[in-house]
């Protein structure tokens, strides 16, 4: 009876999220698949003196290192072992094990250790109690008067002026900069005080139409001309963080124009818009208050999609994997230094353990990292149990589409699809926004009134920050806590150096000529191989 070669496994889990198994592989099985590689060499080599497969194993190992053909056996035995293995207890693994094993010899078990991470279960998560809150949106007289308004203006004669100065009424371009210095933000790239730079602006002066307090400070400027001042931003200013604060502003004034509005008649409507099946100025009403309830709709939807983000990312209960954190965290750490470096600020001391402001940096990006992990898991769940997925079709039909938006020629398009890591990061995109839409076809709608909203909008950021603060400060610097490692990677590091004892092999013999190396001592290298030299090729 054959002697059955099967392997044994024994599993310990070390923490939620991680897992340690050993698997203990039989002598045989071990020297079966290494068996197989000099199979498979001898046979897809042309050695000189030896018929195709017939070369030997001393042969062999001279001609592609025994160190190497050692490091291969031992991956091939490892993903002949370790998948099955952890296929058996359904496991949905982040990244790849770690391994660490002892050096093999013959006759004896092959007995190798790894340490890995899993996708942890997910509470039940009930997204379909998640609501929003919108503010009641509605196309008023009001709003129309003044969209046939700027309507007239973009239609009416327009002149450009160079030999005066701004008086009410003009229409300029103007390059705004501007700076809270007591209001401080904080980011991946430091506590910054809150600022706008180099927004392009159009601004009516003298109509209440610009920012409140902005407008008299531009009156009596000359083309070109830069200009210093402050004023106090309204208290029903878009951003809460810098309501009736004073700004110091800077602007840059690049154009003005003086405009002479068109009167809407419906002759005038007929004649500028008959293409478009207007004919009146009903008809014009109507086509904008379309136009405004599709930019209102589009608007809902970007709230409900930033309040279904955090709702969904601020759900705990669950570790997170270290692998997917620590990738995660580089890649956002990668990014800001890289954006400093743009912005021409020196960030060499910025990554050491001593920087104050690059460990706030590094706890920043840990929260972010965590939060965007999170999300992710999330999200997957819930496209596992709604049975939401994406097939290579889509993700086709997606660049396709997109492709011949850019322009792109049909060559290009099926070049990006033969890219691996460009159509996974396009099914990946494509994956999430199917996941939300799903989502916010569920959500329930709460409206409220437009100050109502301002408030509800405030007290959720002030929530997330305050979330973030707390994290910040309760957590050690995360460049300290990730050199901490479960293990070695003991296959990576025998890899490495049967690749470089490999290199010195052929250096060493880079003056011999074939024949040399084929008849050698009547012994063969390896004391442990019997086979004789094949002279009858």
């Amino acid at each position: 009876m054959a002697k059955k070669l099967s392997t044994s496994t024994e599993f310990e889990q070390f923490s939620p999220t991680t897992w340690h198994v050993a698997i203990r592989v039989p002598s045989e099985k071990f020297k079966m698949e290494q068996d197989k590689i000099y199979r498979d060499l001898a046979a897809n080599t042309n050695i000189p003196g030896f018929r195709a497969g017939k070369a030997p194993k001393n042969i062999l190992n001279r001609h592609f290192g025994k160190e190497q053909i050692l490091a291969d056996s031992y991956e091939k035995v490892i993903e002949s072992t370790i998948w099955p293995a952890l296929r058996e207890k359904e496991f949905t693994i982040v990244g790849q094990p770690r391994i660490d094993f002892e050096p093999w010899t013959d006759g004896s078990e092959f007995n190798y250790r790894a340490v890995f991470e899993i996708v942890p279960p997910i509470p039940d998560i009930d997204y379909e109690s998640i609501t929003s809150t919108l503010p009641v949106r509605e196309v008023t007289d009001e709003i129309l008067l003044e969209e046939l308004r700027r309507l007239g203006m973009r239609l009416g004669e327009s002149k450009n002026i160079t030999d005066r100065t701004v008086k009410n009424g003009d229409l300029l371009m103007i390059n705004f900069n501007g700076e809270a210095p007591d209001v401080t933000i904080n980011s991946l790239k430091g506590e910054i005080p809150w600022q706008v730079t180099n927004e392009m602006m159009e601004v009516e002066v003298g109509t209440g139409k610009a920012i409140i307090g902005l407008d008299e400070h531009l009156v009596g400027m000359e083309l070109e001309e830069i200009k210093e001042f402050e004023f106090e931003l309204p208290d029903d200013f878009s951003d809460h963080r810098v309501r009736g604060k004073t700004i110091q502003a800077k602007v840059r004034l690049q154009g003005i124009k003086e405009i002479t509005p068109l009167k809407l008649t419906d002759e005038i409507i007929k004649q500028k818009f008959n293409e478009q099946g207007l004919e009146n100025l009903d008809d014009l009403r109507e086509k904008m208050k379309a136009e405004i309830e599709t930019e209102f709709s589009r608007s809902d939807g970007n709230d409900k999609a930033d309040q279904l983000e955090t709702s969904l990312s601020i759900m705990e209960g669950f570790p997170l994997p270290e692998n997917l954190v620590r990738s995660k965290f580089a890649e956002l750490i990668d990014r800001t230094l890289e954006s400093l470096n743009s912005e021409g600020k020196d960030t060499s001391d910025l990554m050491k353990e001593d920087n104050e402001k690059g460990i706030k940096m590094r706890k920043r990006a840990r929260y972010q990292a965590e939060r965007m992990v999170r999300l992710d898991l999330i999200t997957r769940e819930i496209a596992r149990k709604e049975s939401i997925d994406i097939r290579h079709e889509e993700v086709a039909n997606y660049l396709m589409m997109l492709g011949m938006q850019q322009g792109l020629q049909e060559k290009d398009i099926k070049s990006l699809l033969k890219d691996p890591q460009f159509v996974e990061g396009t099914r990946n995109d494509i994956f999430r926004k199917k996941v939300t839409s799903f989502l916010l076809e569920k959500m329930q709608v709460e409206r409220v009134s437009e100050g109502k909203f301002r408030g509800f909008l405030d007290t959720l950021r002030e929530r997330e920050l305050s979330k973030e603060k707390d994290f910040v400060d309760s957590i050690d610097d995360p460049l300290a806590t990730f050199e901490i490692d479960y293990l070695g990677d003991a296959l990576k590091e025998v890899k490495e150096k049967a690749r470089e004892k490999t290199e010195e092999t052929v250096t060493e013999t880079a003056g011999s000529t074939d024949a040399e190396n084929m008849v050698d001592s009547p012994e063969p290298a390896d004391p442990e191989e019997k086979e004789t030299v094949d002279t009858d090729g």
